[in-house]
């Protein structure tokens, strides 16, 4: 009986560890990383009063672009001080948001590198297939042969 108390002790303790530092995963705007499709990101982004500046496929290196990420530039979402959000998606699913904020330059005892402060949400598997398809597409692309005069 012991041993039982011991095991259910543990379990217990294990379950409440658990819990307590789960961290709930972020859904701004009910957007859901790893499922949400482009048509249903924009449909709601433009609900929010967003709109989109800029579009296009991720630039890996130089002239070459990834056909599987396509990512989207909005302004005007109802977010305190949000200069842009852009929304990355890897064959049509949302894997990334980047928020833009303007930093405040008022504290002269700080040396910023940067004009602006990210705040990142992102789908680490996506993001990993991202990457290797990144250099799937940079390999095929590099590979092929080039003619120059």
């Amino acid at each position: 009986m012991g041993k039982m108390r011991e095991f259910f002790i543990v379990l217990v303790g294990s379950l409440v560890a658990f819990f307590a530092f789960a961290v709930e995963k972020p859904e701004p705007f009910g957007l859901k990383l790893g499922t949400t499709t482009k048509s249903t990101a924009l449909s709601i982004i433009t609900s929010e009063g967003g709109r989109v500046v800029s579009q296009g496929y991720k630039k890996i290196k130089g002239d070459i672009i990834n056909p599987n990420v396509e990512g989207i530039e909005v302004e005007g979402l109802p977010v305190d001080n949000l200069l842009t959000a852009t929304f990355w998606f890897y064959k049509d699913k949302l894997f990334l948001i980047e928020y833009t904020f303007p930093l405040s330059m008022s504290k002269e005892e700080f040396n910023w590198v940067s004009w602006s402060m990210y705040l990142i949400y992102e789908h680490i598997p996506l993001s990993k297939e991202v990457e290797k398809s990144d250099q799937e597409v940079f390999q095929k692309e590099t590979a092929k042969p080039r003619r120059g005069l």
